[in-house]
C-alpha cells in the first residue's frame, strides 16, 4: 500500500489546498493509499504566517500555530478522518477570521463530531506534545524543510522514498497513483527524487 505523508502548516492556505487536491486525486485513483496529513512547525513556518498575517502580533500567532498543532493531534486521537476534518475546518476558518481563538475550536470540534470533553482533556495532554514532537522527528528524519512537502514511500517498483514540494506534486503524483503506470517512469522518478530515511 502507498504511504503518503503530507507535512502541512495547520494554519496555512496553501497547505489547505493541496490537502483539498490531495484528497480529490486519492479518491479518483484505484491504487490504495494510507494518507497522513502531519503538522510541522518550524521558524520558517511561523514566518510564512506572519508575513501572510502582517496586522497581527508575532508571538500570538506563534502561540496559535503551536496550539493549533496539538489541537490537531488530539483531535487524531478520535480518528484519522474526523482529526483531518478538524484540521481543514480550524484552516478554513482562520482564512475567514485570521485568528485562531476558542470559538473557532469549537466550531470546528462540533463540525467534525468530536467528544468535546475527551478533546478538551487531550489537547492539552502530555502524550499530545509527546506526539507532536514524534512529528517533527519523523519531518527531522525525511528531510522535510517547508511547508506543504510530500513524502511517498512504498511506492510499487522503487526501494526508495520520493519528496516532492508543492511545486513538484501536481506534475509527478498523479504518475504514481494511476495503477497502469509504466516501470520506466517511476524509476525515472525514483532517481530525480529519491531519498533513503535511516
Amino acid at each position: 500500500m502507498l504511504e503518503l505523508y503530507l507535512f502541512v502548516n495547520p494554519l496555512g492556505q496553501t497547505c489547505y489546498q493541496v490537502e483539498q487536491e490531495l484528497l480529490q486525486l486519492i479518491q479518483q485513483s484505484p491504487t490504495k493509499v494510507n494518507l497522513r496529513f502531519i503538522p510541522f512547525l518550524n521558524l520558517q513556518t511561523a514566518s510564512n504566517l506572519v508575513q501572510e498575517n502582517p496586522h497581527r502580533n508575532c508571538h500570538e500567532l506563534s502561540k496559535e500555530l503551536s496550539q493549533a498543532a496539538l489541537d490537531y493531534k488530539a483531535a487524531l486521537f478520535q480518528g484519522q478522518k474526523r482529526g483531518r476534518q478538524f484540521l481543514m475546518k480550524i484552516q478554513e476558518g482562520f482564512a475567514q477570521y485570521g485568528s485562531y481563538n476558542h470559538d473557532l475550536v469549537l466550531q470546528a470540534a462540533k463540525a467534525s463530531q468530536l467528544d468535546w470533553d475527551m478533546f478538551a482533556s487531550d489537547r492539552q495532554a502530555e502524550f499530545t506534545i509527546q506526539s507532536f514532537h514524534k512529528d517533527q522527528r519523523l519531518a527531522n528524519q525525511m528531510q522535510v524543510k517547508a511547508n506543504p512537502t510530500i513524502v511517498l514511500e512504498n511506492v510499487d517498483n522503487l526501494d526508495c522514498s520520493l519528496v516532492l514540494s508543492i511545486h513538484e506534486f501536481k506534475e509527478i503524483l498523479p504518475q504514481i497513483l494511476p495503477s497502469s503506470e509504466p516501470k520506466s517512469c517511476q524509476m525515472k522518478l525514483c532517481t530525480e527524487h529519491q531519498k533513503h530515511f535511516n
